[in-house]
């Protein structure tokens, strides 16, 4: 698992410097990261993994934004900007589309030329808007990617918004 973790090194990082962690401490913590996933497998006997060949990115992101809080706290800096991240999640579940139900009726039965597309994103509303699933359980459920259905909830979003 270390192994399949390493490929994505540098996406780790990334992940730090959107929380604005500084430069020269996002190595730290990825190594840091390292460390708490192999403890974790050992301790719970758990695999981190979807499908045994994937990894488990929200984990991970999750992992290390509460690493760089931790050290946020220690160190008595500002978290505000932070902690909103993971209150993002819930906010795809509360959004009353109640009030722009022409747009969302004229999205939802649009027929667009790319019917994979259309057919991706009218389940993933479904789940998210309907169904009230969060992103992360979706994520698990489906096997995409955390960050996949993110990005194509605000292609919905956008899409509606641009309707009305």
């Amino acid at each position: 698992m270390l192994e399949l973790l390493a490929k994505s090194h540098l996406t780790w990082i990334k992940y730090l410097r959107s929380f604005g962690c500084p430069e020269d401490i996002c190595e730290d913590f990825v190594q840091d990261m390292y460390i708490k996933v192999w403890e974790y497998q050992n301790k719970y006997n758990k695999d981190l993994m979807y499908n045994g060949s994937e990894v488990n990115y929200y984990f991970i992101y999750v992992t290390l934004q509460n690493l760089y809080l931790d050290f946020c706290r220690k160190k008595k800096l500002d978290t505000s900007d932070i902690e909103g991240i993971d209150r993002e999640d819930e906010e795809y579940n509360e959004i009353d589309y109640s009030n722009e139900l022409e747009a969302v009726n004229r999205w939802y039965n649009s027929d667009n030329s790319n019917i994979y597309e259309d057919e991706y994103y009218k389940k993933i509303f479904e789940e998210i808007f309907i169904e009230k699933k969060s992103v992360s359980e979706l994520s698990r459920e489906s096997k995409i990617t955390y960050w996949s259905l993110r990005n194509a909830i605000k292609i919905i979003k956008k899409q509606i918004n641009d309707l009305k």
